[in-house]
């Protein structure tokens, strides 16, 4: 699956459609995306110009809820090892992020960093009170998607089963 801003990147999507590959065109704005929580085992941003620090690091907490546990964040940018120092701090933030997010670094090669979602709450519940960002609120139910809003928090896993869905 392919998603991307519907900016810039059209060369991309026609590249994936051309290969079979579903396509999704969107902009990862203010709601959910419509899928389900982890929902995906792996999520590619390549030459990556997403700015994911903004509202808090709203749009990679988005991403996060979409990954599965054990799921990885496949990064390629410049800013990851360039020597300018605007990039350099644009990438000490990203990491500061995906630390408290308990993501870890699987591999760093050149231009590219691929970071593991950890796959238990464990992590979460070592946090210091008040780490940033924080977990959802209990009540928050992650695998609602159509028209609810992002939220700044740390997607926990549940003790539910099943994606959603209810049988009777």
């Amino acid at each position: 699956m392919f998603v991307a801003p519907n900016d810039v990147h059209q060369n991309q999507i026609q590249f994936s459609l051309e290969r079979g590959i579903p396509t999704y065109l969107g902009v990862l704005g203010r709601k959910r995306l419509l899928y389900l929580s982890q929902s995906f085992e792996l999520a590619h941003c390549s030459c990556c110009r997403i700015d994911w620090l903004q509202r808090d690091g709203i749009l990679l907490l988005e991403l996060d809820r979409l990954l599965k546990s054990g799921g990885y964040f496949s990064y390629s940018s410049p800013e990851a090892y360039a020597q300018d120092e605007e990039d350099l701090k644009i990438w000490r933030e990203m990491s500061t992020l995906v630390e408290h997010m308990c993501w870890k670094i699987a591999t760093k090669r050149n231009q590219t960093v691929i970071w593991v979602k950890p796959l238990t709450n464990e992590c979460y519940d070592e946090r210091e009170l008040g780490t940033q960002p924080p977990v959802c609120r209990f009540d928050d139910d992650p695998d609602a998607a159509w028209e609810v809003p992002m939220e700044a928090c740390i997607t926990s896993y549940s003790d539910r089963l099943g994606l959603g869905i209810e049988y009777c």
